[in-house]
């Protein structure tokens, strides 16, 4: 039985609030849940950071990781969980893994990979992986690939929604006055992304989001509304007041187009509605043209931009269908409820 898990993530900006959601989610279990912050500082650490910041990026970013792995593995020392959950994969070490197991051969390990494909499959997740008991991953690409190379009990899950913080609201004259427009963008910029908006400079068209306003493409910076980006509640009313939300992956994805983004979900769960670039996941996950609307290429989203522009009803009945697909399987709770029955908790 189930009672205590350790969840390894990075509790803090500007890394999205995942593994908070996640917390949330499995204590409606009745699972007592601790939180291992991987970007947690030590108080030595912060007296010599100053002198860390002349260091190159590389070296500051070892000493990092190795401050980590030493702060987990007394964790687990301590706290004697019955799981470890890593969310991302991006700090523990093999040896730190390995150790754990040793000292606690009964404890499950277990990991989920959240990042894109590329950025999975070109790392040597290889080495670090077999010492997970469990692999969840976010793109079925993914988990084909593991297989290929005989990793056991890996398992497809993608993102969900946390809705009761997304979800439909009533905007303020003020927030409509900030927040309104045809089409909506939130995103750090990438190349990819600005092949895309620039060509619907035509629109009413917001961006938000970093590194725009370091570009010298006029067709979009006439549309960026904030180059710091949008967080927590404003986020929200961003969603609400698009009359379109647009979703454009990470360059990342382009290679391998596998794996759901957050974004996907976050809008749904608004009664907002999108087109979102394609992968090959949202098939299984929502009925394309009912449920979501979907887009290969620039010249199939303007026509489907202009399509919805005139249709308003159209744009409500998806967002709603959307919502409700959400509500019926895509929720924090319904994904936590999934990795524990996979784990037979």
């Amino acid at each position: 039985m189930l009672k205590k898990m350790l969840l390894s993530y990075g509790f803090k900006w500007p890394y999205p609030p995942i593994g908070i959601q996640c917390v949330k989610a499995l204590k409606r279990f009745g699972i007592k849940v601790y939180k291992f912050n991987a970007c947690i500082e030590s108080p030595f650490f912060k007296k010599i950071n100053k002198r860390l910041k002349k260091m190159s990026r590389s070296i500051r970013w070892i000493e990092h990781k190795e401050r980590i792995n030493r702060k987990l593995i007394s964790t687990v020392r301590k706290l004697k969980p019955d799981i470890v959950l890593d969310i991302g994969g991006r700090f523990l070490y093999p040896e730190t893994l390995k150790k754990i197991k040793d000292i606690y051969p009964k404890i499950k390990l277990c990991l989920w990979a959240t990042e894109g494909a590329r950025d999975i499959i070109e790392k040597d997740f290889v080495n670090e992986v077999r010492f997970y008991d469990y692999l969840f991953c976010t793109s079925v690409y993914v988990v084909e690939e593991f297989k290929k190379i005989k990793v056991k009990k890996v398992r497809y899950l993608p993102f969900g929604t946390d809705i009761d913080f997304y979800r439909k609201i009533k905007l303020s004259k003020h927030d409509l006055k900030k927040y309104s427009c045809d089409i909506g963008f939130l995103g750090a910029c990438e190349s990819n992304r600005e092949k895309v908006l620039s060509q619907l400079s035509e629109y009413n068209l917001a961006v938000w989001g970093t590194e725009w306003d370091k570009l010298n493409n006029r067709n979009i910076l006439k549309h960026i509304k904030g180059s710091s980006g949008l967080y927590g509640r404003n986020v929200v009313k961003f969603y609400n007041a698009a009359k379109i939300n647009i979703n454009i992956n990470r360059e990342r994805y382009n290679l391998y187009p596998s794996g759901m983004n957050l974004r996907l979900f976050d809008i749904s769960a608004c009664h907002a509605f999108l087109i979102t670039q394609y992968v090959e996941e949202i098939s299984s996950a929502f009925k394309i043209g009912s449920e979501i609307e979907i887009f290969h290429n620039v010249e199939e989203l303007k026509e489907k931009i202009k399509f919805y522009l005139s249709h308003e009803d159209k744009r409500e009945l998806i967002a709603e269908n959307s919502y409700r697909k959400i509500y019926q399987a895509h929720t924090w709770k319904q994904r936590m409820q999934e990795m524990l029955s996979y784990l037979n908790c």
